[in-house]
Formats: C-alpha cells, sequence, structure tokens
C-alpha cells in the first residue's frame, strides 16, 4: 500500500509511528508496535533492534508530545466547601445526611478517597475485608480513630490506622462524626459495619457521588475530598513530606 520494504526497518517504524499518531493516541501506538514486535520476531529475529533503535524511541517521544491529550482533573474542595456542605446538612436529622457529612469530613482531613469510604457498585467487586469496622472506632472529644482495611495503595497488606484531631472550628470533623455515630447507634446498635445507610446497607460509590454532586455540580469528583485536604495541609504550613 505504502510501497515499504516488508523487512522491517527503523525508516519503517518510524513511519509508521507517525501515521498512526495522526488517528490514535500515540500510547496506543507504542502497544501496538509492542504487538507487532511480537509477532514479527519469529521472521525477523532482529525486529527488537529494530524497535530499539533511536530514530524509532525519538520517533514516538516527538509524538508523544505532540499529540498527547491534556490531563482532565477535577477541581479539589477546599474549607469554603465543607463549610457550604455544614451549612446545608448539618441540621438535618437523616441518617443519610449526617453520613454523607461525616465521610465528607473524614476524607478530607483523613485524606482519603471516596472508594476508601464506600463500596464498589458492581457487586463483584464487593469485598467485606475492604470495609471499615464499627468495633475499630475510638471517638472521645478530642479525636477520632478507625482502621482503614487493606486496599490497593496498601503494600504491606496490613490496613492504616486513621486519625483526625479535634479543632477550634464550629464545624469540627470529631463533633460531625460524633452526631452521626449517635445516629447510627440509635438505628443499627449491632451493625457491625462503621458506616451503615439508613437503609442499613453499605454506601456505594454512586451512592455517595450523587451527593456530592447534588451540592457541587460535576466539577469535583471521588479524589476531591482527598486532593483538597492535601492543598489545606500545605497551606496551613505542614511540611510537604508529612502530606501523605
Amino acid at each position: 500500500l505504502h510501497q515499504r520494504p516488508i523487512v522491517p526497518t527503523p525508516d519503517t517504524f518510524s513511519y509508521f509511528i507517525v501515521f498512526q499518531s495522526a488517528h490514535i493516541k500515540p500510547q496506543s501506538v507504542a502497544v501496538y508496535l509492542s504487538g507487532i514486535v511480537r509477532e514479527l520476531e519469529d521472521h525477523f529475529p532482529d525486529v527488537r533492534a529494530v524497535r530499539s533503535h533511536p530514530l524509532v524511541v525519538r520517533t514516538l517521544a516527538g509524538c508523544l508530545k505532540c499529540h498527547t491529550s491534556p490531563v482532565q482533573r477535577k477541581t479539589p474542595l477546599c474549607v469554603d466547601d465543607l463549610t457550604f456542605a455544614y451549612d446545608r446538612l448539618h441540621c438535618s436529622t437523616t441518617l443519610n445526611d449526617q453520613l454523607f457529612l461525616a465521610q465528607l469530613y473524614v476524607g478530607f482531613d483523613a485524606l482519603l478517597r471516596c472508594d476508601e469510604l464506600t463500596w464498589p457498585d458492581l457487586e463483584r467487586h464487593q469485598c467485606t475485608r475492604k470495609l471499615s469496622m464499627r468495633h475499630s472506632l475510638t471517638l472521645t472529644a478530642h479525636v477520632l480513630q478507625f482502621t482503614l482495611p487493606s486496599h490497593k495503595a496498601d503494600q504491606c497488606g496490613d490496613g492504616n490506622s486513621i486519625l483526625v484531631k479535634c479543632t477550634a472550628r464550629r464545624n469540627d470533623t470529631v463533633g460531625i462524626m460524633e452526631r452521626y455515630i449517635t445516629g447510627r447507634n440509635a438505628a443499627f446498635p449491632y451493625h457491625p459495619q462503621l458506616w451503615p445507610t439508613a437503609s442499613g446497607n453499605v454506601p456505594t460509590w454512586s451512592w455517595f457521588m450523587r451527593r456530592l454532586h447534588s451540592l457541587f455540580m460535576h466539577a469535583v469528583s471521588g479524589h476531591s475530598m482527598r486532593a483538597g485536604g492535601a492543598t489545606a495541609m500545605a497551606n496551613s504550613g505542614i511540611i510537604p513530606h508529612l502530606i501523605q
């Protein structure tokens, strides 16, 4: 079709990269190229050397720079966003509102993602071993602490101990958590999980995101709590290596 030799050469691979990058993402071109090399290796033993040729490597790097799509990031939450949510929900007597507000504040102050506080929507991905349990919670007037079970970022598999201290602000996380736990214990005194909804079920990712988007539209995501909390800590003067 393009009058190129059958034997792979650096020029052939380079032309292929440029041609394909004009139609699909360069990251996909790199994947395709790896597949092509694997298929051709039995017939052309030197094909891996061709793939590693400086011309091929630099062509792919150049296409990545020229055609890469910009990273789409959601907006991190800020302290004013939390205050807005508090003003909207703190007077509510429904357990679901109290639960959402508690998870929102705990996620912000403890740098947690939505999927560390909720269950996946698909049942095949739901695992009770990844749920925080009520018995792991220690709640006093000055601090709240509970265990976050093993998750994808936990290399040792021991889980993490989440600790949030009391602050002087009126919308204090410990106070919000205490109010939720009071309502939760009254409704489900023997429920083993830490975060049951008013129906007794574990909140799912979509359950949390619907409530989050109802307050902040679609400019935020499940990572907005973690990103916003880290930004707030940095602005308050906390040393960067302590923010994780």
